[in-house]
Formats: C-alpha cells, sequence, structure tokens
C-alpha cells in the first residue's frame, strides 16, 4: 500500500510527460500540478468530514463526572450521619475497624 502511494509520483510525472508532447512543457506541468491540487483537496474534504462524525468517548466522559462528584468535599455528608457513631462520637468506620 505504501508502495502504491509512492508510486503516484511516477504516474503524475508520466501524464505531464504525455501531455508535454502536446502542449508547451510547463503547461503540462502546470495542468498536472492543478490535478494534484484539486485531488488533495478533495481527500482534504473528505477526510474533514469523516473527523467531524467522530464524537467524544461518551461513557469515559461518564465516569469522570462521577469521579469528580465522589471526590468533592461533602458530597457524602449524608451518608456519615446514617453511619452508626461509635465511643468516640465519630461516625464508625463500616468495615469495623
Amino acid at each position: 500500500l505504501v508502495v502504491g502511494f509512492y508510486s503516484t509520483f511516477f504516474f503524475f510525472f508520466f501524464l505531464a510527460e504525455l501531455l508535454d508532447t502536446w502542449l508547451w512543457r510547463w503547461a503540462a506541468f502546470l495542468i498536472v500540478f492543478g490535478i494534484m491540487v484539486v485531488v488533495t483537496a478533495v481527500l482534504a474534504l473528505f477526510g474533514y468530514l469523516k473527523v467531524r462524525r467522530i464524537r467524544g468517548p461518551q461513557q469515559t466522559i461518564e465516569s469522570v463526572k462521577e469521579t469528580r462528584t465522589a471526590f468533592t468535599p461533602g458530597h457524602d455528608k449524608s451518608q456519615a450521619r446514617a453511619l452508626p457513631t461509635s465511643q468516640g462520637g465519630k461516625p464508625a468506620s463500616p468495615s469495623g475497624w
């Protein structure tokens, strides 16, 4: 595949030399250059349209939002009240330690 892409140089050079038989040399190469610019613009447009349809990783974004809310201070205060208190007045650890 890579060799095929590198071989396009020879095709365009062949096309310019073929046009050279009927036109001036500079005109033949200018026409081939114009063809290359048009092909590049069309392929760039196709690539842009394909990339524009890509959306972000929605599941990752959602899990990052959940993680952020889990690490915000005061997010678990309602849970701390529900825990039984130990002898020191602090909430007892659910693990029992």
